[in-house]
Formats: C-alpha cells, sequence, structure tokens
C-alpha cells in the first residue's frame, strides 16, 4: 500500500511535482507509475531513486512450537525501510546539511507484537544516503539500514529469493529465514500498476510475496536485566511489499486502511480502501485474491464489502481507531472477521502526530464457499491521527 510514506514526504517538507523525467539541478520532477512498466528481476528489488518515494515491507506472525503442558509463544512483527528522494534545493527539516548533500532519504520502522506477553514494542530510525555504504543494494541483494537488515541468503536461485531478515532493537530482536512458497504477486493490473486516486499521478508499482514460510528465533529483551533476554525459536509465514511511485493523495482523501490476510488453507487477500474526507470508499480501492496455487483474481472497489464493528482508542494519541471489521466478498463467497491479537499496537510519534499510525497483527474467521476458514492479517490504518496532506 501507500503505506505512511507521504506523511513523510510531508514531515521532511518535500513539496513534490510529477512529471516524465528524473529530477535535475533546475527543476524537480519525478517519474511516475504507468501501466507499461518493464519489470527487470533482481535489479527490481532494488531502489527506484528516479520515483520520488518507495518502501520495503515485511510483516509476519510467529509462533514457538507446540509443546505438551506448554502454550505456545505468539509473535507479530514489522519491518520496514521507506525511501524519500528530496528534490533538489529542498533542504529536509530534521537533517542537518553536510557537503554530502544527499538525495536520497530513508526511515526505518520496526514492531513486535508480544501477543502472549500482551506487549507491544516500536521504534523508528533515519539514515540519509551514504556514499561509502549503500542502504539498497542489487549485487549481492541487501537492504542494510540502522537496526534492519535483509539480505539475499547465498543458496537462493534466480527464480525466487531466498532472503535472511535480522532486527536489532532497543526492546526485542529478530533472525528469520524467509521462503517464499509461491511466485511473486503483481497488484492492480498483470503488469503491477495500482491505481489510488483519479489523478495522473496517483498510482505505484506494486508486487509481493503473499506466503513466506519463516522460521528462526526471536529475543525479547530485559532492560532490567539485559544479561537474561528471553529467547524463542518461532516458525510461521510473513508477507513481503514492494511499492514505487511519485503519487499524492487526492485532495479529497485523508488516508487508507490496508489488509494482507493470509489463510491457514494457503490463500492469501490484499486489500486497501481509500478514505474520502465524507467518511465514503474512494472507487480506486481495490484488492487482490490469491489462491493455492498462486492464481490471481484481481479486486474493485465494487467487489468489496467492508464494515467496522467496534473501534478503540489510544490513551496516547486520542484518536480512535477502528478496531474489529466484517469483510465481503461475494464473487468469491467469501465473509470474513478480522479482530487485532492486542489492541494497543499504535506506532505513536508524539513530536511527529501526522507520522503516528496504527499497524498490528489480527486474527481473521470467516466462511470460503460452503467450509470454515480461519487465518492471520496484519492492518495499516493510516490517516486517522491526523489528515495526510502535501
Amino acid at each position: 500500500m501507500w503505506r505512511v510514506i507521504f506523511v513523510i514526504l510531508a514531515f521532511y517538507g518535500v513539496m513534490l511535482s510529477v512529471g516524465e523525467a528524473p529530477a535535475s539541478a533546475s527543476s524537480t520532477p519525478f517519474l511516475i507509475a504507468k501501466p507499461n512498466y518493464t519489470w527487470q528481476f533482481p535489479d527490481d528489488h532494488g531502489e527506484h531513486p528516479d520515483y520520488a518515494s518507495e518502501w520495503w515491507y515485511t510483516t509476519g506472525h510467529l509462533s514457538t512450537p507446540w509443546q505438551a503442558f506448554q502454550t505456545p509463544q505468539q509473535f507479530g512483527y514489522e519491518a520496514t525501510l521507506f525511501r524519500i528522494a528530496r528534490p533538489a534545493g529542498v533542504q529536509s527539516l530534521t537533517l542537518k546539511a553536510s557537503e554530502w548533500k544527499p538525495q536520497q532519504l530513508y526511515m526505518i520502522h520496526v514492531a513486535l507484537s508480544d501477543i502472549t506477553g500482551k506487549r507491544f514494542y516500536y521504534s523508528s530510525a533515519y539514515e540519509r544516503q551514504n556514499p561509502f555504504r549503500n542502504v539498497v543494494q542489487v549485487e549481492p541483494w541487501r537492504l542494510m539500514a540502522k537496526s534492519l537488515s535483509l539480505k539475499a541468503h547465498q543458496g537462493a536461485n534466480n527464480r525466487l529469493p531466498i532472503w535472511d531478515l535480522n532486527v536489532n532493537d532497543t526492546d526485542f530482536s529478530l533472525d528469520l529465514r524467509l521462503v517464499p512458497q509461491k511466485e511473486r504477486v503483481f497488484h492492480g493490473t498483470k503488469n503491477g500498476y495500482s491505481k489510488k486516486g483519479n489523478c495522473a499521478s496517483c498510482a505505484s508499482m506494486y508486487y509481493s510475496f503473499t506466503d513466506l514460510f519463516s522460521s528462526g528465533k526471536v529475543t525479547v529483551k530485559d532492560a532490567k536485566k539485559p544479561e537474561n533476554p528471553r529467547i524463542y525459536k518461532v516458525f510461521g509465514k510473513s508477507w513481503f511489499d514492494h511499492e514505487f511511485g511519485s503519487s499524492q493523495l487526492t485532495k479529497t482523501q485523508v488516508g487508507w486502511d490496508w489488509f494482507a490476510i493470509q489463510l491457514d488453507n494457503h490463500h492469501e487477500l490484499m486489500l486497501y480502501f481509500m478514505r474520502e474526507k465524507d467518511g465514503s470508499i474512494s472507487p480506486q480501492s481495490g484488492g487482490t485474491w490469491v489462491d493455492t496455487a498462486g492464481k490471481v483474481t484481481r479486486l474493485t472497489a465494487k467487489d468489496l464489502d467492508i464494515k467496522v464493528l467496534s473501534r478503540w482508542k489510544s490513551t496516547r494519541s486520542k484518536v480512535l481507531y477502528p478496531s474489529t471489521w466484517a469483510l465481503g466478498i461475494p464473487a468469491l463467497r467469501l465473509t470474513l472477521s478480522v479482530t487485532p491479537t492486542l489492541a494497543n499496537q499504535e506506532l505513536y510519534f508524539p513530536k511527529q502526530k501526522a507520522l503516528s499510525y496504527w499497524e498490528g497483527a489480527s486474527v481473521v474467521k470467516g466462511t470460503l464457499g460452503k467450509n470454515d476458514v480461519q487465518g492471520k492479517a496484519y492492518v495499516e490504518l493510516a490517516g486517522y491521527a491526523e489528515k495526510l496532506s502535501f
């Protein structure tokens, strides 16, 4: 999805203009997403600096193995790298000027939902373009910024990547191997062109790996007893998103709700609902249904039903978020309820209110045709703390 990247653009004071050419010393245009984009992998796993914004998003659900007389430990996680292009002549409000004059800014968000322990940990960090180290590298492929590292495993073949994810945060760490069980999925059109609003630039190039077998360990640190961290061997499923473009919300749009749903019967569902000022859903909303064989069914706003069943108010930001949903896709004979595993999974930044958002692990139950289904989801709620504007 578009994610919180546009809030970041506003936060840095980056006013965008979009066009047909990369940024130059005399102007600040960026390329825009187009339906005829030609993908080239593995290069397109890397960054696209001629587009205004980009993000690599990994979320997942982890559990310790079942053991007699012992309840498994349950976790959800988020590990994200955002790239923001600075148009020539624009000085960041946050990063000091230097002789390097970086044109690419990066932000890292990591979070852990300790579902069993009922705790939510998160943090953010920043980097800028570094002439001595590439934050994003293609050969060999890797993302490396502050507490986050995602890199191709040396044993990976050329068809499907295998990644090692490492997060080393103050409160927790992750060491995971991510192995795709299906081919990559392109959202929007067959070519990954995903419309988000009624303007030429309101689109992105968007693909995902929706079914990543995940194994490794989770470490929960204790500030009072740093010598005695809790270490758990875990396995589960992850979801990887990569999206880039130079998009902006329209004047009438205030935010979005995004769902990445993984059912236990090996179907996956991505949905995004763009929200208008009047509370309605933008007609450019949509989604993608992936069956067990990886076959894709593309969904439009007319295919989707959504109803908010309850809400949760943050005691920190005072923002009221939707908290439980009923989802329906009549054409697929699919009905689902989505419920957060923890009410408080808000990434709250008191000095940057517009940057605050809710993103967290959830459980899913419902029916597909005549069969009961269940699964897990990650949900992102953006634009509730403040309208997203640029």
